[in-house]
């Protein structure tokens, strides 16, 4: 956010606060209310009622559990040769549930007995939404002994608890150094390096889940909450919406719910069940101690516990600065309100204020307060920085890598000239399906062989025991790794500082220093370089001659490079246009970005690129 001016700017007087909070109250006081029910409302509210069941609030997470045993109801009813799969649950008997855990042990992935007794009591809590009663208890005793006897012997079901290994002090180190030192994954954006090392300083500090933190719930479909539900306002749009597909399967088409009218549209709720900026108080405390700076301290509620719909019990956690930036979670924090200008008070693009202050008597400390648009937002977010700006989108790294090497074997014609037709569907279903079955496969096999390497290098170890071998120890060759962004590289001398003896005054640069890193490389975006997607049977084909590959992209400083002549400049920019969707552009130099200009039309941002920053692009004739 730009600064300019800001030494210059005054401070509000007592008379215009007065006049502000006066506005700010009447238009408060001004907005409509909630109209009170009729008497003749209450009748028909109470007819209603009285001839419909009410249905339980159900948390989203048991929503998509009652949907997944839906489904796994469908396909028994489908090998079964069952047409109607409502009619079918509602006739079910104990012999029926039976034969439907049965399947589910034969046909899925379950290993524990703790899995297949989940399922049936998803199953009973579907048979109570179909038919508004529970399923007979003598019946649910005899499929819990079928369960219990025949299925865990027949299909070996493991009753003990799986081992959760737990992570000690030099472990999150080693981790956060890896991470910010020597990872060379290429992340979307840089921002979401940064949300890594603040969810895991988080978990560490706070013992918290994962999804307290990030939203992990699913809506229908088994897809987690990255897209956004439409707009209130864009729900008048949608005229060809067929309700009867947003209900839930086991819901019944003849029912009607009662409809209030009333809508507030001034009401902000929270989208998402994560951690959002309305949950962090940052503080600035003053100092006990005379003529020293004061001091940095945060809140953090935690109020998304599991179990929390039906009994909420928030919890705040206290958050004091550490002197190793690496392992400060404030630090992280601040960093996320900058680069995110979250903070209410302009001129807070800089970490330097909020580590040099002194708070005069008899202000005791003063609460950062976030801008109002950003308290329902979620502070880990996932975006992608692509020519378009940030986008939201759904990463599917196995399809990409199977789409190239497809197009390398049969080039484009199998691939794009199927697209609409039932053979383009059944291929991309197949393409979904080899992805996640190559996917499970390199998974279980990373695991066994994870198993069998600790198995056996512990014999192996006790053998050299026994038998006195003497082996000279290995001498370690510290990795050198060169990152493309500058700012990696000094990120990385910043945190893998790990010294503690600096006078207050370093540490203090050091931390700002830091911050101030993050934020501009959470800003930056790596070149992602793909390898050599070469065929595995292209060898030994007989079809005779490989595919050619693709080379390499070119590394961020070829890729910074200037242009040879003003046309291919100009081309290039061209190129980058048409891309892009109707709308309004954004200029991405630093100046114009940091003021968030944004201009309505191509001709009006061709106008302003060559007015305001001497670059002439093509006009309209030379485009056409």
């Amino acid at each position: 956010m730009p600064t300019k001016g800001m030494g210059n700017r005054q401070l509000p007087t007592p008379k215009q606060n007065m006049i502000s909070f006066v506005t700010k109250w009447t238009r408060q006081a001004q907005q409509p209310k909630k109209p009170k029910r009729t008497a003749e409302d209450y009748r028909i509210m109470g007819r209603e009622l009285s001839t419909k069941a009410q249905k339980p609030k159900d948390a989203e997470a048991t929503k998509e559990n009652v949907r997944g045993i839906w489904r796994k109801w469908s396909k028994f009813c489908a090998f079964q040769g069952v047409d109607d799969v409502r009619r079918a649950i509602q006739q079910c008997d104990n012999a029926t549930t039976m034969l439907f855990l049965c399947f589910i042990c034969e046909n899925y992935k379950v290993k524990a007995f703790n899995s297949v007794h989940q399922y049936l009591l998803q199953f009973k809590q579907l048979y109570n939404r179909v038919n508004g009663c529970h399923m007979d208890t003598n019946d649910a005793k005899e499929v819990f002994k079928y369960l219990d006897t025949t299925l865990a012997d027949e299909f070996k079901l493991r009753r003990t608890m799986k081992a959760k290994p737990v992570l000690g002090a030099d472990d999150i180190l080693l981790l956060l150094t890896h991470l910010w030192a020597r990872d060379t994954s290429v992340f979307p954006t840089e921002d979401q390096r940064l949300t890594t090392a603040t969810i895991m300083l988080l978990s560490i500090y706070t013992g918290c889940r994962p999804a307290e933190l990030v939203d992990a719930l699913k809506r229908a479909g088994g897809k987690t909450t990255s897209r956004k539900r439409p707009h209130i306002e864009v729900w008048d749009a949608i005229n060809d919406l067929d309700e009867d597909e947003w209900r839930a399967p086991w819901d019944n088409k003849n029912d009607s719910e009662y409809d209030d009218d009333y809508f507030d549209p001034d009401t902000v709720e929270r989208e998402y069940k994560s951690l959002c900026y309305e949950d962090i108080r940052l503080w600035i405390v003053r100092n006990p101690t005379e003529e020293e700076r004061d001091l940095l301290g945060m809140e953090i509620t935690f109020s998304h516990h599991k179990g929390a719909d039906r009994k909420p019990k928030p919890t705040t956690f206290l958050f004091h600065e550490e002197a190793l930036p690496i392992l400060c979670p404030i630090s992280h924090v601040l960093t996320h309100a900058i680069k995110d200008d979250a903070i209410e008070v302009e001129g807070s693009s800089q970490a330097e204020p909020f580590f040099t202050s002194h708070l005069q008597h008899p202000t005791k400390a003063v609460l950062i307060h976030w801008r109002p648009e950003m308290l329902k937002t979620p502070i880990f977010r996932q975006a992608v920085r692509t020519c378009d700006m940030f986008q939201l989108v759904q990463l599917k790294l196995e399809q990409q890598e199977l789409r190239l090497e497809l197009k390398h074997l049969y080039g484009h014609a199998f691939v794009q000239g199927s697209i609409g037709t039932e053979a383009g569907e059944e291929y991309h279903q197949l393409s979904r399906q080899i992805a996640t079955v190559t996917k499970t496969f390199e998974q279980e096999l990373k695991r066994e062989y994870r198993r069998d390497y600790f198995y056996r290098i512990h014999n192996e170890e006790l053998e050299k025991i026994l038998k006195k071998v003497t082996a000279l120890a290995p001498t370690y060759v510290e990795p050198v790794v060169k990152h493309q962004l500058p700012e990696r590289a000094q990120l990385q001398e910043i945190m893998c500082d790990l010294s503690k003896d600096l006078i207050a005054r370093n540490i203090i640069i050091r931390r700002i220093h830091a911050i101030n890193t993050m934020v501009a490389l959470s800003r930056r975006q790596e070149v992602q370089c793909h390898k050599s997607q070469l065929s595995k049977s292209s060898s030994g084909s007989s079809l005779g001659g490989s595919p050619k590959v693709k080379e390499e992209p070119p590394s961020y400083d070829r890729r910074m490079r200037t242009f040879s002549k003003p046309d291919k400049m100009k081309d290039n920019v061209e190129r980058h246009l048409e891309k892009r969707t109707r709308g309004k552009y954004e200029c991405c130099h630093p100046i114009c970005k940091a003021e968030r200009l944004l201009l309505n039309s191509i001709i009006l941002f061709k106008n302003h690129v060559e007015m305001v920053h001497g670059i002439r692009l093509r006009g309209e004739k030379e485009v056409s």
